[in-house]
């Protein structure tokens, strides 16, 4: 489907009919759809946006992969592959990953061969490059997993993170990845939705509004995955209470779990806006997704009502926004969430339910 889709687009870019097509030559008209195909190949964010996708596909294909080889009937594999050397192993695994990566490997070859051609072959070098690397990353791993028996049943991220330290505010991330992928893939693609919708349809003349809005949408849309952080803390880190830690500390790990979450539109943030700007904007996000996880503590609130809340906090600050108090909103909500998080962290709410969306 990939390659059939891939054909199809090319093939489109080289017989597009455009308006008032009889003022172009035949040589002209040729020449147009070209640059407009080689433009579509050579661009730097479209060759992320593809080898991003490719990855969250060579990520599948991990988990695929270990979850067969851990199935009772393919145990013998793992004696069976180790008559064979290790350079044999490599090469068989190679050819199996290749051709998982069929699509992307043809993309790459067009690329290059259109790069060479016209003489712009950086990119088209460098995302061959990174292709080659994954697939020998990814022929090591499936190499150890056939050579040890107990690697492929367990997950792929957990053999990469196993000798990692895990700080207390990365656990949530970790779990994130491992249970709730979808919410976590839905959240980041609504997120990114609203930054590039609103981008276009926001008035961009006073930053500080136009910040304020995409942030607290971007928050808002994060909402589901606060309250699953407040879940996942309440049944499995409820122990953490008895650390000798200060309050501070806790809080500030929570933070810095939002910060890791919300890496690329904190990255957006850094490029977009001045630095004064940046840092009151990132100021109101924290505050506000503090606000919306520390009002957990007050009420242990179920999924439904959370909603009811948050949407009347939000439309609140939206009009805070509007009138432009940015700054005193930034300042307001890091300070309260601070008060709440002081004031109810020790006595939260017994939840009724344990049912995680």
């Amino acid at each position: 489907m990939l390659v059939f889709l891939f054909a199809t687009l090319i093939s489109y870019c080289f017989f597009i009919e455009v308006l008032n097509e009889p003022h172009l030559t035949q040589e002209e008209a040729i020449r147009y759809n070209f640059i407009f195909v080689l433009e579509f190949i050579s661009s730097p964010v479209l060759a992320i946006g593809v080898f991003l996708i490719w990855l969250l596909w060579i990520f599948k294909c991990w988990k695929f992969i270990s979850e067969v080889l851990a199935e009772p009937q393919n145990q013998f594999l793992h004696y069976s592959s180790n008559s064979f050397s290790r350079s044999k192993q490599f090469g068989s695994w190679l050819i199996v990953h290749l051709f998982l990566s069929l699509p992307i490997i043809i993309y790459a070859l067009f690329s290059l061969l259109a790069g060479i051609v016209v003489g712009d072959w950086f990119l088209p070098v460098i995302f061959s490059l990174a292709i080659l690397l994954v697939s020998m990353i990814s022929t090591v791993i499936y190499v150890r997993w056939t050579n040890n028996s107990k690697a492929s049943t367990t997950g792929a991220l957990t053999i990469l993170t196993v000798n990692w330290n895990k700080p207390f505010f990365t656990l949530f991330l970790y779990y994130l990845v491992h249970q709730l992928r979808v919410p976590l893939v839905i959240t980041k693609l609504l997120s990114y939705g609203v930054i590039i919708v609103g981008y276009f349809l926001i008035n961009r003349q006073n930053e500080y509004q136009f910040g304020g809005i995409l942030l607290l949408g971007v928050v808002v849309v994060h909402s589901i995955l606060i309250y699953q952080s407040y879940h996942f803390e309440y049944y499995y880190l409820n122990f953490s209470r008895n650390f000798p830690h200060v309050k501070i500390k806790m809080y500030s790990s929570w933070v810095l779990t939002y910060l890791i979450l919300t890496l690329p539109e904190n990255l957006w943030l850094a490029l977009t806006f001045s630095p004064e700007v940046c840092l009151l904007l990132l100021t109101l996000s924290i505050g506000t997704t503090m606000i919306f996880r520390n009002i957990l503590y007050t009420s242990a609130l179920e999924m439904k009502k959370y909603i009811y809340v948050i949407s009347i906090f939000s439309i609140g600050f939206y009009l805070i926004i509007l009138f432009g108090y940015v700054a005193l909103l930034s300042v307001f909500n890091f300070f309260l969430s601070l008060l709440i998080f002081e004031s109810d962290y020790f006595k939260q709410k017994t939840l009724y339910s344990r049912r995680i969306l």
